[in-house]
């Protein structure tokens, strides 16, 4: 994996990151924490075409997740 798009990452389901991380260490971050810290990074990118990205998450099964989306969502709204 080479400079993967964070849209993209912020996309995963836990079966997605499982394959993908498989046989990696990410894989013991969990889809939660290296979710929510992707979508922490697009908060700290200030670029608001991934917007959309972030809102997609706002209804997450994780409450990490959603509170995270949320947060990134008002930091995003006030740049």
């Amino acid at each position: 994996m080479n400079a993967p798009r964070l849209a993209d990452l912020v996309e995963l389901d836990d079966p997605d990151f499982r394959a993908l991380f498989s046989g990696s260490a990410v894989k013991r971050t969990g889809r939660d924490r290296f979710v929510r810290n992707a979508i922490t990074s697009i908060g700290n990118s200030g670029e608001r075409t991934l917007i959309d990205a972030v809102l997609r998450r706002r209804d997450d099964p994780s409450a990490l997740v959603r509170d995270t989306a949320r947060r990134t969502l008002d930091r995003l709204d006030d740049d």
